[in-house]
């Protein structure tokens, strides 16, 4: 009989200005059920965006004339933002990445200096990438 993972922890962790860090070993994504219409809602401004990008198949991720990416990268201008993310295409440009395993940091630093470190996110990053 095989062996299947299975969550068995998850935590909230309390960050400094209010924040809450989402842990849930394990788990991919997080999605809200039969909530479509709140998100349109919610997220309007956004999904009329979605209309501009340069490809109509655009999964608004790293691809040349992505309106949605553009606007955000207009927004996090001067700001502090925190972006959760398992494609590592959407994190390059950051000043700080904050890399976690098992729900501990083990490394922190730009992207360069990850690669160029060795370690855990140049083995994801070498994965992602060059797998």
């Amino acid at each position: 009989m095989g062996c299947r993972h299975t969550t068995t922890a998850r935590e909230l962790v309390r960050l400094p200005g209010g924040g809450v860090l989402i842990d849930t070993p394990g788990l991919r994504a997080v999605t809200l059920w039969m909530a479509d219409d709140g998100f349109r809602r919610a997220f309007a401004d956004i999904e009329a965006l979605v209309g501009s990008c340069r490809f109509h198949d655009c999964a608004h991720d790293r691809e040349p004339g992505c309106a949605v990416q553009t606007a955000l990268e207009g927004l996090m201008q001067g700001r502090t933002t925190i972006c959760i993310a398992h494609r590592l295409s959407t994190i390059l440009k950051a000043d700080l990445i904050v890399v976690l395993d098992a729900g501990h940091i083990v490394e922190t630093g730009t992207h360069a200096a990850l690669i160029e470190r060795g370690g855990v996110y140049r083995k994801l990053y070498e994965l992602q990438f060059q797998g």
